[in-house]
């Protein structure tokens, strides 16, 4: 059985990395680069985790991370930020 990761980021470096990190047998890798798209993307495919940069175009972080929580209220998130704005206690508390 496969791990179904979802990687939501318009960032190369970081879509680069996580591609480097799950190119192995084992791991299924989807590619969002807005907050609209995990939003489809999570509505429509299981996954095992998603991985989502707070820095995502489109959307609120933490109102994507709400809307995600209630289509797929299983699915594991590590949100990620390369901008020290972002109040990590905020997003924890989602």
């Amino acid at each position: 059985m496969s791990m179904h990761i979802i990687v939501c980021s318009s960032r190369r470096e970081m879509v680069e990395a996580a591609s480097r990190a799950f190119d192995r047998d084992g791991y299924r890798l989807t590619l969002c680069e807005s907050g609209m798209e995990v939003l489809g993307v999570v509505g429509i495919l299981e996954a095992d985790l998603l991985i989502l940069d707070l820095d995502t175009p489109g959307l609120n972080a933490l109102l994507i991370i709400s809307a995600i929580k209630e289509l797929a209220p299983e699915l594991s998130i590590v949100a990620v930020s390369a901008t020290p704005q972002v109040d990590a206690r905020a997003v924890s508390h989602k």
